[in-house]
């Protein structure tokens, strides 16, 4: 019997068994599907489902863990999310209730949810870039700015140096939220309002900076100064020893890595995520595992 560690994003599912090998945990091999998440609950269901059956055929699973973006009812396994213009069409629906039926199993097979971005970080700190530190943030960067506490291999949702449920993205900043600044989106209008291209994405203006750009330059320099400054009163405050950057924009780390460990006034060490593509998949299949007689 094995256990199924399982990411699900906007536009996607991406499912693998996870064993322990060399006494860490891996992913074994990755099924990725695309979703219609602006599809009806129906087809919701039967894309993820399909997505478990072309991994595994789910009667020889011990449990599953599903890393899920809010708000969300995790416990309880019922989806909260309206206005985001993604899966609409489940809010309010028990969603564990719905995939064991469409899986065919037992009403009471283990099934636990989680937020992405705790699972993100969950997953560096057991078995990736933060694996030898004990008190861990991680951050997403990418459409929105994700986040999670991590102490001692175990989630932190409350406490001295956390946030309200953990989350960073809301956080005052200068005269908005970390968001506002901290995003595919804030990049994009900074960069715009400073004289660039408006129709460039993060990705191109990543480009233009490695080639020599300097208003983009400039934008990523201006990245790692925010970060760092919005990021190190948790830090010090969580007494973080590691910061482990993820999400589609940390694949330009390189351009803003100087000027935010130039703008830290913590003692963590930022570093880039090791498992960008299976962070949460680990950590989902992690706490499933706990969970599981």
């Amino acid at each position: 019997m094995k256990t199924l560690g399982i990411d699900i994003g906007g536009t996607h599912i991406s499912c693998a068994t996870v064993v322990t090998k060399d006494d860490t945990l891996i992913a074994e091999q990755v099924v990725r599907h695309h979703v219609d998440s602006a599809g009806n609950a129906e087809t919701v269901f039967k894309a993820w489902a399909k997505a478990i059956r072309d991994t595994i055929i789910p009667t020889s699973l011990r449990a599953i863990g599903i890393a899920m973006p809010g708000p969300f009812d995790y416990p309880r396994g019922v989806s909260r999310i309206t206005g985001l213009h993604k899966y609409e069409s489940i809010y309010g629906m028990n969603v564990k209730a719905a995939l064991r039926r469409e899986l065919n199993l037992p009403q009471d097979f283990p099934i636990v949810m989680e937020n992405d971005a705790n699972l993100f970080a969950l997953g560096e700190a057991i078995a990736g870039a933060a694996k030898s530190s004990k008190r861990v943030i991680g951050i997403t960067l990418g459409t929105g700015l994700g986040s999670g506490f991590v102490a001692d291999r175990k989630l932190v949702h409350s406490g001295p140096g956390v946030p309200y449920d953990a989350c960073l993205n809301p956080v005052p900043y200068r005269n908005a939220t970390a968001e506002d600044y901290i995003s595919s989106r804030g990049l994009k209008q900074a960069f715009a309002s400073q004289g660039g291209n408006a129709n460039l994405d993060v990705r191109q203006i990543a480009e233009a900076a490695r080639g020599g750009d300097q208003l983009a330059t400039r934008l990523f320099e201006q990245l790692g100064q925010m970060i760092g400054e919005v990021l190190s009163p948790w830090l010090y405050d969580f007494n973080a020893d590691t910061l482990v950057i993820g999400g589609s924009i940390s694949r330009a780390y390189d351009l803003f890595i100087e000027s935010l460990t130039q703008s830290l006034q913590a003692p963590a060490k930022p570093t880039q995520a090791k498992l960008p593509d299976t962070a949460g998949i680990i950590a989902s299949a992690y706490l499933a595992m706990k969970e599981t007689p």
